[in-house]
């Protein structure tokens, strides 16, 4: 694999794992669809001025998209192991977001039910 293809191979990543669309970036940037398919495919070259657009709109360096370097971002450990859990498990941050969701809205019923079980008649 030429580095046109890995470099192509991190920005479709990051792309989507900040959860952005084809669309939403070509917006953000000034760019269009299929010249953003061409880059991260490998079939075309990034410019630089592409570049550095993408690496502001996905908040990474330039370093990473380069692999220069290997981090994102400095992750806390607990983001660390929801990263890794979620690699095992093959879930998206959509998937995981509604799981979140579904538990939150789940506990929040629960605690409704206790909070209604316990009230004192004279309250």
């Amino acid at each position: 694999m030429d580095s046109i293809q890995k470099i192509g191979e991190r920005l479709k990543a990051v792309r989507i794992a900040r959860n952005l669309s084809y669309i939403d970036v070509c917006k953000s940037i000034g760019f269009y669809k299929e010249g953003l398919s061409n880059i991260e495919n490998g079939i075309r070259p990034c410019t630089l001025e592409i570049l550095i657009k993408l690496c502001k709109t996905y908040a990474v360096s330039p370093e990473y998209i380069l692999g220069l370097e290997n981090l994102i971002w400095e992750i806390e450990p607990r983001w660390a192991s929801l990263i890794k859990e979620m690699q095992l498990r093959n879930l998206n941050p959509r998937q995981v977001y509604k799981m979140v969701e579904r538990d939150f809205k789940r506990t929040e019923k629960l605690e409704n039910e206790i909070l209604k079980q316990n009230k004192h008649p004279l309250q």
